[in-house]
């Protein structure tokens, strides 16, 4: 049950954030869907299906790994945008190329079962395409960091921070369980529970809680200003009915509803003034 929790809690909790997210900010729009579709082909049941669908081709994994290549440069802009920067031209071509590198590899030996020929070549390869936006992630994420005065920011860019690094380590650590299938060497490390298991899973948690931190102290600050302007609304209201506007707007989007409770009572101080 426990195993069950950490594979399918993750991809539907991605998928939630997928569906409600309004905010205009394309990074985080294309880091939402890209870990929502890569932890769901990674389920076994996806993984079950996709195989049956493709011929035992592992294409499940090939996709998986698309997301989440999506998923840390996305992070990347985010965060390089946060700081001021932009992403360079060479990082596009960078993980443009490894990419299409990883196609190839994969094409060559689609089951990616660990002994077979060009496993181990492109987990490498999937390894060095995620590592330097990896690196920046960590980098950019403890910068600002240091300088938000926004604590909910903070903390979840530390979340964020501390799985970017536990999925460095489990990708690291799946390459040399790998090549230790390739080359013949004793590495026990890469078989145990929590470091093939729960050290992804972890991370991906990590990386969905820190994002959605910053948006969730958000939705509960817009939340308490809506519930404090109630009582001067409802006298206004009271006085003239005609102010208050169409009432159906989802309680996730708090944002339109605190501005328009704002309209509603400024209206309704022009009428009585």
């Amino acid at each position: 049950m426990g195993e069950l929790l950490l594979r399918y809690i993750p991809p539907i909790a991605a998928w939630l954030l997928v569906v409600s997210w309004r905010n205009q900010d394309d990074a985080i729009r294309r880091l939402w869907l890209g870990l929502a579709v890569s932890l769901t082909v990674l389920t076994p049941a996806a993984q079950t299906a996709m195989s049956g669908f493709t011929g035992g081709y592992n294409l499940a994994r090939l996709l998986g790994h698309a997301g989440m290549v999506l998923v840390a440069w996305s992070a990347h802009d985010f965060l390089a945008h946060l700081n001021g920067l932009r992403r360079s031209r060479w990082s596009k071509w960078w993980t443009a190329g490894m990419f299409a590198l990883m196609c190839v590899l994969f094409n060559l030996n689609p089951s990616l079962i660990p002994q077979a020929p060009w496993v181990f070549e492109y987990w490498m390869t999937y390894l060095l395409t995620l590592t330097p936006a990896f690196g920046n992630v960590m980098r950019l994420g403890l910068r600002f960091a240091r300088i938000t005065s926004d604590r909910a920011l903070r903390a979840g860019l530390h979340m964020v921070v501390v799985g970017t690094a536990l999925a460095t380590v489990y990708l690291a650590n799946r390459v040399v369980r790998i090549g230790a299938s390739r080359f013949d060497y004793p590495y026990p490390l890469g078989y145990v529970f929590w470091v093939s298991a729960v050290l992804p899973n972890a991370a991906h948690a990590l990386v969905i809680l820190g994002a959605a931190t910053p948006a969730v102290a958000g939705w509960w600050r817009r939340y308490r200003q809506y519930t404090r302007l109630r009582p001067l609304w409802l006298l206004l209201v009271t006085a003239d009915p005609s102010i208050a506007l169409n009432p159906r707007v989802g309680w996730w989007n708090m944002r339109l509803r605190v501005y328009r409770r704002v309209i509603e009572i400024r209206d309704g101080l022009l009428d009585t003034a």
